[in-house]
């Protein structure tokens, strides 16, 4: 093994033998000699039916670094000590994989196996995703134009999804159809299909640059195309080309290091010229190149791109589009980039997200100069919807076919404000006030309780309001009206194009908002950005989000966590997080710190997203740049402890789905309830609502969330608390009313509570059942509930000094068996490098007595009696003792609905001689009672696998099996559980 020295010795642990006395400079650094060996056992395991995915992570994470960590070095932009750092990071991952493979070899360790999800078959049934009849919980990370080849590579790193975009910037008019042209420094340079020469056809490509008067390097105009190719695989490559003047180009096969074709001069005809080409292992797409930086006039003809044989000959048809240039359908610049990362993502089980991008201003649509937000044009225009229809449509037809298109996003980190465009909304506005309170100016005085001079004089003299201002003359009521409007207009947009999506397509739609309940800074930003959670989540078919949380700010968390909470609960749709922020962009954070509670914050943020109802995300972002102003300086690929450990937490979560599924779909029992409308009036209530939830989370409670919109959902609910909800709608009132009127509910509260209606008018409401509920602080707040609220939670924690712990996010469900599953992270600030070591060891307590016997399903450690929960480490702990359960289906469904059963079974033999055996089946009633065995005798030899159908008597409702394959025919010894569902 040769290791690089950077201003420190690293020891190495690994391989000691065969590297001692050998020390190189810096740039030397190579794992070729542990991957050879990783390889090898690899290789090894998986012929004897071995699971390596775990281990592949690690293996395919060391061969990107191997690369990547010379460049580090040699660029001098990442520090010694980062150098160090992820050198010793990547040497644990040699390590690790060497010690694994060789352990599941002499069989003293047990492999991890893992169902990878079928992405291309994906359907919803209310907040859940599924897949063959398994809750889905995907991720993967965003990827932009030119990482096409490496979707290959995401698959084999444990990932399973990507976003792509395809907005309308980035998808511009080619000016030769299929062809993208890049020019530098505007250079004098131009492409075009024209009639004036032609090898064959009517056209042929003209290339013409003019020499600028005043000599530059590097001015250049480049045209390229993205070709789908194979690894491994030799082409053939050519053009022909017509000189008629002195011309200077030069043709480039794959990019600027490949073989090259140099044109010098005239030509009397046509010249054919050619190259062959071999992709190597990791190559699926390839970007030749035309490039000239010289006076050039040239024509191009009959460009090809043919697979080869052993023999040499041409294998297929030409994989180069528009190839005689006689295509004259408007054809996109970067489509190519993604139809062929789809290509890939069916090929390798990723599921693909596409951006449209809606919020980007299409080509040719005025912006405004009055809006900081990131939609800049007026979208109600009819230009600007126009070529909104146009770039959704242009998009849309070309990828609605591909099995591998996940979902659809319209708009990223969405925002809208009418006001900024006030010739156009102004009169728009009054006429909804018209709508809403009639004709006569009178209604709406009184609905804001406005009285004589103080009153509107009519409809026309209002104006939309700058923001919600008290004791300005009905201003908090007319931005209340206003802020409803301004969200119609913005979700009726949105409806609008997913409308248009869904005439192509019917995979799901979503927008990515970013999570609308920040405290600190303008709180108007938020209610005035035309984001409503609700109304978002009436024209998606996934509640979409873009947002996060970073190491060493825990406020990050709890925001995040209670938008996914609130998009499950309130809304009722999966939650997919397509632009999930876990690392600080750049220098935005001050610090990107490489410290190891960067790995464990990676899954910290991953596993109890999910936990939360996420089931999708994908993190932002797949990019390395050494420009610390940069968003990818010091991202997810500058890291190969977090890029690692990102993988075989997906890998987990796949793994452990079923029990996920339990934890993301345990019935909450308490709600918070947010109100928009009180918001305006009173900034102590998100505030006081934060606090709540992060209290809430430390009891061990599922929390759902009740909005105004959402008041149908009240009656699942035993408790709610509602804090500084100071201002309510009729509507809110009597719902609430009717709700606590039943004495087995609890209605806690905080300040005065709906005493006020929408318009700050005093309509005190009555309620008799209810209990104010005191505390200041996180841990007072706590006090307060846990005392109202302890007959709703059966299982309780303390440290095992008998104090509370310190700032946990967890939940239990006990299971119709009577045992208990735990999901359970700590949520820290990391500000310390040790932050992920810090430790609380815990006991768990089930109606009073102490759980014991609790293993962590994620690592498979035992624990007697307490639990060390470490910063940032989720864990998932059940008593439940181990049995070889392969499938369970839902109370209500059967599984024997055509009078038969039907498994897959793997059989392990560790000899060539033939073994007789049996399949054991025990079907299960609704307590998970074994109700009848059924058997069926095989035969095997080594590792086989094999489909088995059992017959079952008719009308025999099953809840659930359990599956064994036996030794012999007497069914008493069990010896292999590795059943396959």
């Amino acid at each position: 093994m040769k290791r690089g020295i950077i201003s420190i010795f690293l020891t190495v642990s690994f391989c000691v033998s065969a590297i001692t006395g050998i020390v190189h400079a810096a740039p030397d650094i190579d794992y070729s000699e542990e991957l050879t060996q990783i390889e090898s056992l690899l290789k090894q395991c998986e012929a004897k039916g071995i699971s390596t995915e775990y281990e592949r992570v690690n293996y395919t994470t060391v061969k990107m670094f191997n690369n990547y960590l010379k460049s580090d070095v040699q660029e001098g932009s990442i520090s010694d000590a980062v150098n160090n750092y992820n050198i010793a990071r990547t040497d644990e991952l040699c390590a690790e994989a060497v010690n694994n493979l060789t352990a599941y070899l002499s069989g003293t360790k047990k492999p991890l196996k893992v169902k990878k999800t079928d992405m291309t078959n994906i359907t919803k049934s209310g907040n859940t995703i599924y897949s063959g009849g398994k809750a889905v919980f995907a991720n993967g990370l965003t990827m932009f134009e030119g990482t096409g080849n490496e979707i290959p590579r995401l698959a084999e790193l444990g990932y399973n999804y990507i976003q792509i975009e395809a907005g309308p910037e980035k998808i511009e008019k080619s000016d030769v159809t299929g062809w993208k042209t890049s020019k530098h420094r505007n250079v004098a340079a131009s492409a075009s299909a024209v009639r004036e020469y032609r090898h064959s056809g009517s056209k042929s490509m003209k290339i013409v640059h003019t020499y600028p008067e005043i000599e530059e390097t590097n001015v250049d105009m480049r045209l390229t195309q993205d070709i789908p190719v194979k690894p491994n695989t030799k082409y053939d490559i050519g053009f022909y080309v017509k000189m008629p003047e002195k011309s200077s180009f030069k043709f480039l096969t794959n990019g600027w290091e490949s073989n090259k074709i140099f044109m010098n001069g005239t030509t009397i005809g046509w010249e054919k010229k050619s190259s062959t080409y071999t992709t190597d292992a990791e190559t699926y797409i390839i970007t030749p190149y035309f490039v000239t930086n010289e006076p050039t006039k040239a024509y191009i003809d009959d460009f090809y791109v043919y697979e080869l044989d052993s023999a040499g000959n041409r294998v297929g048809d030409n994989l180069a589009f528009n190839s005689g240039f006689e295509d004259e359908d408007v054809y996109y610049e970067s489509i190519s980039y993604i139809v062929n990362a789809l290509k890939l993502c069916e090929q390798f089980n990723v599921g693909a997200d596409v951006l449209i991008s809606a919020q980007t201003t299409p080509e040719g649509v005025e912006v405004s100069d009055r809006t900081d937000h990131w939609i800049k044009y007026n979208i109600n225009t009819d230009k600007a919807k126009a070529a909104v229809e146009n770039h959704i449509r242009t998009v849309m037809e070309k990828i609605k076919d591909f099995s591998s298109l996940r979902s659809v996003c319209l708009t990223n980190e969405p925002h809208f404000d009418t006001r900024d465009f006030p010739d156009f909304y102004t009169s728009r506005f009054q006429g909804y006030l018209k709508t809403k309170h009639g004709e006569n100016i009178a209604a709406l005085n009184d609905a804001y309780g406005l009285t004589g001079n103080t009153g509107y004089g009519s409809y026309d003299e209002i104006r939309m309001p700058s923001k919600p201002k008290s004791g300005l003359k009905g201003n908090e009521a007319l931005y209340v009206d206003w802020m409803e409007y301004n969200d119609k207009v913005f979700a009726d947009w949105h409806i609008w194009m997913a409308e248009i999506v869904r005439e192509y397509t019917a995979a799901p739609i979503h927008s990515k908002m970013q999570p609308p309940f920040l405290i600190s800074g303008d709180t108007e930003y938020n209610l005035g950005s035309g984001v409503d959670v609700d109304l978002f989540g009436q024209f998606s078919d996934w509640a979409g989000n873009d947002g996060g949380s970073y190491y060493d700010n825990s406020g990050y968390y709890y925001n995040q966590s209670f938008l996914y909470d609130y998009q499950q609960t309130a809304v009722g749709k999966p939650v997919f997080n397509s632009e999930h922020h876990i690392i600080y962009d750049g220098n935005s954070g001050g610090d990107i710190q490489f410290i190891d509670t960067q790995r464990t914050h990676m899954r910290h943020a991953i596993w109890s997203g999910a936990a939360h109802g996420m089931q999708a995300s994908v993190i932002w972002l797949w990019s390395r740049n050494y420009d610390n102003n940069t968003m990818a300086y010091g991202s997810i690929m500058h890291r190969p402890d977090v890029l690692a450990e990102a993988g075989k937490t997906t890998l987990d979560m796949q793994r452990l789905s079923g029990e996920l599924e339990e934890i993301k779909n345990i019935k909450p029992r308490v709600a918070i309830m947010y109100s928009k409308t009180s918001r305006v009036y009173n900034s102590s209530h998100m505030y006081e609502v934060l606090k709540v939830y992060e209290a809430l989370l430390g009891m061990g409670f599922k929390v759902g969330i009740v909005s105004e919109k959402s008041l149908d959902t009240l009656a699942d609910y035993d408790a709610l608390i509602c804090s500084y909800v100071t201002n309510a709608d009729k509507s809110t009132v009597d719902a609430v009313k009717e709700w606590a009127s039943n004495k087995n509910k609890k209605l806690l509260y905080k300040g005065s509570l709906m005493q006020h209606n929408q318009y700050g008018v005093l309509k005190p409401m009555s309620i008799s059942n209810k209990t104010e509920y005191s505390g200041i602080t996180v841990d007072s707040i706590t006090s307060s509930l846990a005392s109202q609220l302890s007959s709703l939670r059966r299982v309780t924690v303390k440290t095992a000094d008998g104090n509370n712990p310190a700032r946990i996010d967890w939940k239990y469900k006990i299971r119709d068996d009577g045992s208990v599953l735990i999901n359970i992270t700590s949520i820290i600030d990391g500000t310390s490098e040790n932050a992920s070591g810090y430790v609380q060891n815990l006991e768990f307590y089930l109606d009073g007595e102490k759980i014991t016997e609790l293993t962590d399903l994620i690592t498979g450690k035992k624990y007697e009696n307490t639990i060390p929960l470490k910063g940032f480490t989720p864990m998932l702990l059940t008593n439940r003792k181990e049995i070889p359960i392969i499938y369970t289906v839902g109370i209500s469904e059967v599984v024997n609905n055509d009078s038969s059963f039907t498994c897959r079974v793997t059989t392990k033999n560790d000899t060539d001689k033939e073994e007789i055996g049996a399949v054991k089946l025990e079907l299960l009633d609704s307590k998970g009672n074994v109700m009848r065995y059924h058997y069926q005798v095989i035969s095997f030899k080594a590792c086989m696998e094999d489909t088995y159908k059992i017959s079952l008597p008719v009308d025999e409702k099953v809840y659930g099996y359990r599956a064994y394959v036996t030794d012999n025919t007497s069914y008493d010894n069990i010896v292999s559980n590795i059943i396959e569902e």
